[in-house]
């Protein structure tokens, strides 16, 4: 697939706390994914590097 895979920063509708979301759109733009809010930063980061090693992707860091 390849593509791009980021990790998004939300805030959490109910408490307003952060949450991270990861992301991935293929090299086409034909596929888009968002995952679920993760409650910590180093989770999302690993689950979005193991993401873009198994689709073949570009990890990309998005300024909050």
């Amino acid at each position: 697939l390849g593509g791009v895979v980021s990790v998004h920063t939300a805030r959490d509708r109910c408490g307003g706390e952060p949450v991270f979301r990861v992301g991935h759109v293929s090299s086409g733009g034909d596929v888009a994914f968002l995952s679920m809010p993760m409650m910590l930063e180093d989770h999302a980061a690993a689950a979005a590097r193991i993401l873009g090693q198994f689709v073949n992707a570009k990890e990309v860091k998005i300024a909050p």
